[in-house]
C-alpha cells in the first residue's frame, strides 16, 4: 500500500506527514527513475521518462480518498499487528488530520457503503475519555463542552453508543 504525493498541493503536505508516520510509505519516483537510468540504453533517457512515470498510473494519490481508505486499512488495522513493520499509533492531532481529509473528500467517496464502513472502522474517533476508538456498527453522538462526562462510562456502554469529543474544525455549521 503505497502513495503518490507527486500531485498533491501545499494543502495536503500535513496530510501526507501524517500517512507516512502511521506507515503508509510514499512512492520514491528518485530511486525508480535512478535505477531505471541505470539499466536503459542511452536513447531512452533522452525521453525524461522512467519506471515512475508508469507505477504512477498503477499508485494512488490522495485525489482518489476511496483508494486511500485502503491504504488506511493495511496501516491502522490490517497491517498493525506485523510485528516486523509495526504502524504508527496516530495521536488525536493526527486522526483529526486525516479525519478532515476524509470530510473535505465527501463529495468523491460518500456514495460507497463500503468507503463508510471502513471509514468508522479505523480507530481514529476521540472519544469523550480521551481514548481514540473505531465506531464500527455503533452510533456516535458528538457531546458538547458543556455537558458532564462523569458517570457517562457506564450509560455509554448500556446503550451501545460512543461519546465523542467535538471537534470544531471538523464541524460544519
Amino acid at each position: 500500500m503505497v502513495l503518490d504525493y507527486s500531485q498533491t498541493s501545499i494543502m495536503s503536505s500535513s496530510v501526507r506527514q501524517r500517512f507516512g508516520r502511521i506507515g503508509i510509505p510514499e512512492l520514491n519516483c528518485v530511486v525508480l527513475d535512478g535505477y531505471s537510468h541505470k539499466r536503459s540504453s542511452p536513447q531512452l533517457q533522452t525521453h525524461n521518462s522512467g519506471i515512475s512515470s508508469f507505477v504512477r498510473i498503477l499508485v494512488s494519490t490522495l485525489e482518489h480518498p476511496v483508494a486511500v481508505f485502503k491504504a488506511l486499512q493495511y496501516a491502522l488495522v490490517d497491517g498493525y499487528h506485523n510485528t516486523k513493520h509495526p504502524g504508527h499509533v496516530p495521536t488525536a492531532e493526527e486522526c483529526v488530520v486525516m479525519l478532515k481529509y476524509f470530510g473535505d473528500s465527501v463529495d468523491l467517496w460518500q456514495g460507497s457503503d463500503t468507503s463508510r464502513r471502513t471509514l468508522r472502522s479505523f480507530p481514529i474517533h476521540l472519544a469523550v475519555y480521551g481514548n481514540l476508538v473505531s465506531l464500527g456498527v455503533r452510533s456516535g453522538v458528538l457531546l458538547m463542552d458543556d455537558v458532564p462526562k462523569d458517570c457517562m462510562e457506564h450509560w455509554e456502554r448500556s446503550t451501545s453508543l460512543v461519546l465523542l469529543r467535538p471537534c470544531h474544525s471538523l464541524i460544519q455549521f
